[in-house]
C-alpha cells in the first residue's frame, strides 16, 4: 500500500472512532519519521527488533567455531547438539489491518529439522516444511521470562524467515502474539528496548 493510502487509511481509522489512527507518534512515525532520543537515527515506519543469537549461545570466538560450535547469521550450533534457527515472531497491531511488528529471534529444532531445514534453505521453497515444535530461545525485554516457552516454527517460501508462533498459554507475549497491541505498546517496547521517541 503507498504512503498516500496508508495515510488515508489511518485517516479514515481515526474518523471512525478507534483512536489507534489519532496518536500523533504513529502518524508521524508512518510520514515524515522521528528521530531517536537513544540511538540518533531517524525510524520511518514502524521497525522490528532483533537479536542476532539465541540466549544458548556462548560467544565462541570466529576462529575457534567448528561444527560443533557455529554461529552464522541464521543457524547456531552449541556443543553439536542444541541447534538453532533464526525467526520472526509476528504482532498484530490493534486498528490497523494487517500491520505487524516483529521480533527477529532464535527458536531450537530438533537436529533431523534442522537438518532438513538447513539442507533446502537455498532452495527457496520451503513453505511445504513444518511446522516443527521448538523452543523459544530469547529473553526479551519488557516481559517474564520468555526463554523455553513452547512455539511452533512454520518454514516461509522465497527465502524469508520462518514465522514463530507461541503455542498458546496465559504468557504476556503468547497472549500480545494471539490478540495484538496497541500502539501505546508498540513505543512502551521501542523505549524498553532503547529507543525513545
Amino acid at each position: 500500500m503507498n504512503w498516500i493510502r496508508k495515510v488515508g487509511a489511518m485517516l479514515g481509522r481515526q474518523e471512525s472512532g478507534s483512536g489507534t489512527g489519532a496518536d500523533p507518534r504513529w502518524i508521524k512515525l508512518q510520514g515524515k519519521g522521528i528521530k531517536c532520543a537513544s540511538c540518533g537515527i531517524l525510524h520511518k515506519g514502524m521497525f522490528d527488533l532483533g537479536h542476532h543469537y539465541p540466549s544458548q549461545w556462548r560467544g565462541v570466538p570466529k576462529e575457534q567455531m567448528d561444527k560443533n560450535n557455529a554461529l552464522l547469521e541464521d543457524f547456531c550450533v552449541v556443543d553439536g547438539e542444541d541447534f538453532f534457527i533464526r525467526c520472526v515472531l509476528e504482532i498484530p497491531i490493534v486498528g490497523h489491518d494487517g500491520e505487524r511488528f516483529g521480533y527477529g529471534v532464535w527458536s531450537s529444532l530438533s537436529k533431523s529439522n534442522f537438518d532438513l531445514y538447513s539442507d533446502t534453505f537455498k532452495s527457496g521453497t520451503q513453505g511445504e516444511l513444518g511446522p516443527w515444535f521448538g523452543w523459544f530461545s530469547n529473553a526479551l525485554k519488557g516481559y517474564p521470562d520468555t526463554l523455553g516457552l513452547k512455539c511452533d516454527v512454520h518454514p516461509q517460501d522465497g527465502n524469508q524467515r520462518p514465522l514463530l508462533k507461541l503455542q498458546p498459554s496465559d504468557h504476556p507475549l503468547a497472549v500480545e502474539q494471539h490478540q495484538g497491541i496497541t500502539i501505546d505498546r508498540l513505543f512502551e517496547i521501542y523505549e524498553i528496548n532503547g529507543h525513545r521517541f
